[in-house]
């Protein structure tokens, strides 16, 4: 009777593992796993004591493993930018970010707004890079900068400097404001 129970237990067993390797490799699959998974972050960096910027996001995956090692924003981000007298003069608002951070490039995409108070202009994308290194922000993607003079439409793309006071946007078409004298 016991050998019955153990022959059936066993065949049970052998016919009941129907996982191929491909499928066991993918579950075991390490540099998928992000090495740290946080929710609810808020990140403040000072100089000489102030405030410069701080960072908010829903939830924050670092990936240390990949070939390219990233830190992964799927629920968005949110930076504020301050000034000497802690006003926030500068922010962007991403529905997703991810920042690489051996070359130090941020990239936001969805539904990105970024604003420039003292400049009073914003950009709005769907798709935007921030090279910290070479200061420098752009997008191929459809861009629409709002300014004091009027709305500018760039179908492929933008550039401009990281403090977003310096931009030109690639084929052009806008209206601008003109005032009756």
């Amino acid at each position: 009777m016991l050998s019955i129970v153990v022959l059936l237990v066993g065949t049970a067993l052998f016919f009941s593992c129907s996982n191929t390797m491909e499928e066991v490799n993918a579950l075991t699959r390490t540099e998928e796993i992000p090495s740290l998974h946080s929710y609810n972050i808020e990140v403040i960096q000072t100089d000489s004591g102030l405030i410069s910027f701080k960072m908010f996001a829903p939830e924050l995956k670092r990936f240390e493993k990949e070939e390219e090692p990233y830190i992964e924003f799927p629920q968005g981000i949110t930076v504020y930018g301050y000034d000497y007298h802690q006003n926030i003069m500068s922010s962007i608002k991403a529905d997703y970010a991810k920042h690489f951070e051996e070359k130090n490039i941020w990239i936001a995409e969805r539904d990105v707004v970024a604003i420039n108070k003292r400049e009073g202009n914003q950009l709005n994308t769907e798709y935007m890079v921030w090279d910290v290194g070479e200061k420098k922000l752009y997008s191929d993607k459809f861009s629409r900068i709002t300014t004091k003079d009027g709305v500018f439409y760039g179908q492929n793309g933008f550039e401009a400097d990281d403090t977003f006071s310096k931009w030109k946007l690639l084929n052009t078409k806008g209206t601008i404001n003109v005032k009756d004298e």
